[in-house]
């Protein structure tokens, strides 16, 4: 069985995760160039909207096309007790989300919808990525191997914030705390088998975050406030994710999902 889905991966999925990774990489890169003006004009949400809504509509095509929906964890069954590997989401969004209920939203109800639907694209798309068709493609590689190769991916792919305007301060934080955040929801991955469980993980998260803040561009402003607190999260994203995955690691030989 190894060996059947190790040679599924050479023949299939990695061609395939190397052209899902270039297309979503020059996508981030270039997608500006291709959106129409009444769109970029129209602001940071309908932009995202159609920038991440282009992309997940390809790239579950381009899954479905080539039969790889299922290897990239799409139509796998989802084992609910996975989320508790995930705490640290449900926690740190309790910690941002609470006191902005107390205080009230000042986002309207039509952006705070848009924003949900954002933010389920942007988790279909980088779950369905680095812990759906590039986890897959890594079948048969050291776990820990494979959980860095994965985590260090996903961070690298935010140092794309240093060709825009944010602080560059801001950018490199955000990247190492992407990249702790990858290690959590690879562990989570892991646990369920699927990539639902980790898409509904961080599409939660950054709605708590995005939506109190009144959008990304909002929740990135401060670098002063946001770096120390980035840097803070990924130590504690780390050091979670850490003694997960070797806990996890100890139990792959009583779920063979585990390894896969």
């Amino acid at each position: 069985m190894h060996n059947k889905q190790t040679s599924e991966s050479s023949g299939t999925i990695i061609p395939i995760a190397i052209l899902s990774l270039a297309s979503f990489l020059l996508w981030s890169i270039f997608a500006r160039d291709f959106t129409p003006d009444f769109i970029t004009n129209a602001g940071e949400l309908t932009r995202y909207l159609f920038v991440k809504g282009i992309f997940v509509v390809a790239f579950i095509v381009l899954l479905a096309r080539t039969g790889t929906l299922a290897a990239a964890g799409f139509n796998r069954p989802i084992r609910p007790h996975s989320i508790l590997w995930g705490a640290p989401f449900i926690g740190l969004g309790f910690m941002i989300f609470g006191p902005a209920l107390q205080t009230g939203l000042e986002m309207s109800a039509a952006n705070m919808m848009g924003w949900i639907v954002a933010v389920i694209l942007i988790g279909i798309s980088e779950e369905g990525l680095f812990r759906g068709i590039v986890y897959r493609a890594l079948a048969g590689t050291n776990l820990w191997l494979k959980a860095a190769i994965t985590s260090v991916a996903f961070g690298s792919l935010h140092l794309l914030g240093l060709w825009t305007d944010l602080d560059p301060a801001i950018v490199l934080a955000q990247s190492a705390f992407a990249a702790s955040v990858g290690l959590v929801l690879f562990n989570v991955r892991l646990s369920a088998g699927s990539v639902w469980t980790a898409i509904f993980l961080h599409a939660l998260f950054d709605a708590t975050a995005i939506i109190p803040s009144g959008g990304i561009g909002e929740m990135l402003a401060d670098p002063a406030v946001l770096v120390p607190q980035m840097l803070v999260m990924t130590a504690v994203f780390l050091l979670w994710g850490g003694v997960s995955l070797f806990f996890l690691s100890r139990k792959q030989n009583l779920t063979p999902a585990l390894a896969v």
